[in-house]
């Protein structure tokens, strides 16, 4: 195993406002709910398991050099890390409560570091340095994901490797429109979702963001699978989970004084629970899967 890696958190005090805005909506206690989330990547079918296969074949001998983009409490990077000894590994996402998790989840792996990194800028890590970046469903949520992946493709070294994943299709956000044409009365005037995650799922479209980033077409293959999600049995963390793209929406129209306080909220969980019954997502024991979740993985190589 290597030198103990010294877990470097920082906070980066130079991040535009949109960007502060969009990724505040990943701490406090919705990262409580994103990590109960993120652990369903470890399926079979997930993505964290394909992402750490293609790792192994960018290091034959386990040996170089990861950023993990967005990792979120810390995965793949301590999937990656604990498969691979010899590697280091670099955990980095914007949000500092996501990070302090994973700096907690890798604190037995001698070769994490975690820090708090804005995808959009990799200012700290030099041209041509890194054998592998990865990313499960982070660039999605860039306000220029573009941006992102030049820098990525600056920081790789030749012959390295971008190993990321994107949603295609997710049954989720087809819930959250629904519910909220239930709550405003309507499909006209429907606020953006909070986030979006399926911002790259246009046809073509992160094949060309790769494209201009740089990279060689050729030399990028893209595969699919799809996979559950287990919202668990708990009422009100259910419904949370399941409408996490919408939620701050959600709140903020609960919060406008229009409303009295909590009928929005109360509005928009029966009509979650109505759906996921009519959906049969529903268990016996009361707890809520979606099924149909498809995601794309995309390996380029610089």
């Amino acid at each position: 195993t290597m030198a103990f890696f010294s877990r470097n958190v920082r906070t980066i005090r130079t991040i535009p406002r949109p960007t502060m805005r969009l990724f505040s909506q990943f701490d406090g206690d919705t990262a409580d709910i994103y990590e109960s989330l993120f652990v369903q990547h470890m399926h079979p079918n997930g993505p964290w398991r394909g992402m750490l296969n293609e790792v192994c074949k960018v290091l034959p001998d386990g040996k170089g050099t990861v950023l993990d983009i967005a990792s979120g409490p810390g995965e793949p990077a301590c999937l990656i890390a604990g498969a691979l000894p010899q590697t280091s590994v670099i955990s980095s996402d914007f949000s500092e409560d996501m990070v302090a998790k994973a700096t907690l989840r890798s604190q037995d792996l001698g070769n994490v570091s975690c820090q708090v990194v804005d995808a959009q800028d990799l200012s700290r890590f030099k041209d041509n340095s890194l054998d592998v970046v990865t990313c499960c469903y982070g660039f999605m949520f860039c306000p220029d994901p573009l941006k992102a992946l030049q820098e990525v493709y600056r920081v790789l070294k030749p012959g390295g490797s971008l190993i990321t994943t994107y949603w295609f299709q997710l049954v989720s956000m087809d819930l959250c429109k629904e519910i909220m044409i239930t709550v405003v009365g309507g499909k006209d005037n429907l606020p953006p979702p909070s986030i979006n995650p399926m911002s790259l799922a246009k046809p073509n479209y992160t094949e060309n963001l790769l494209q201009q980033a740089g990279f060689d077409l050729k030399k990028v293959s893209i595969s699919e699978d799809s996979y559950p999600f287990d919202l668990g049995n708990d009422e009100d963390r259910t419904f949370l989970a399941g409408v996490l793209p919408i939620y701050a929406s959600l709140q903020e129209m609960d919060n406008n004084g229009k409303r009295p306080k909590g009928e929005v909220i109360q509005i928009a969980k029966d009509s979650f629970y109505s759906q996921v019954k009519k959906l049969n997502f529903v268990q016996e024991d009361g707890s809520v899967i979606i099924e149909g979740n498809t995601f794309k993985m995309a390996v380029a190589t610089k």
